[in-house]
């Protein structure tokens, strides 16, 4: 377990999600009423953050720490892909939500996530595109490209 001391405070990752805390479990994975059917995949903490305070997902989460970068040494043992996939099948999650960046590296991660889940799981991708209020005429190409393929029927 990486653990590690700042002055008086000891940290540790908590055991199901990997986010930096204070005890083996960190608040959010002591909640009893979250789901256990699905899971959000995060390259860093500040995402998971982001999601937590802004959207109502009541599943759980697994922190990477990075991404996928094979020119920086960083493969699927530095980011505990190991033990995301033992998580999943262990706690039979039915869906992970895959919500690293909209990078090459990011894209490439949730690429190896999908590959290497067991069949059966249902692997997402959130969205990316043109945020709210955004307006086309100052988006770039390639955002406005994955908005538009990532459309879905209104209907």
């Amino acid at each position: 377990m990486l653990c590690w001391s700042l002055g008086l405070c000891r940290f540790v990752l908590c055991r199901v999600c990997r986010k930096v805390a204070y005890f083996v479990l960190c608040p959010i994975c002591s909640e009893t009423q979250r789901s256990t059917e699905s899971l959000c995949v995060f390259e860093s903490p500040s995402d998971f953050l982001a999601l937590e305070q802004g959207v109502d997902f009541k599943g759980q989460y697994f922190v990477l720490y990075g991404h996928l970068s094979p020119i920086d040494g960083i493969g699927p043992a530095e980011l505990g892909l190991a033990d995301l996939k033992r998580k999943v099948e262990q706690q039979l999650i039915s869906e992970v939500i895959v919500a690293t960046n909209p990078t090459v590296e990011g894209e490439a991660t949730a690429q190896f996530i999908m590959d290497m889940l067991p069949e059966g799981v249902i692997v997402s991708r959130i969205a990316h595109g043109i945020p709210m209020g955004g307006e086309l005429d100052l988006v770039d190409g390639g955002t406005l490209n994955h908005a538009l393929m990532g459309r879905r029927v209104m209907s």
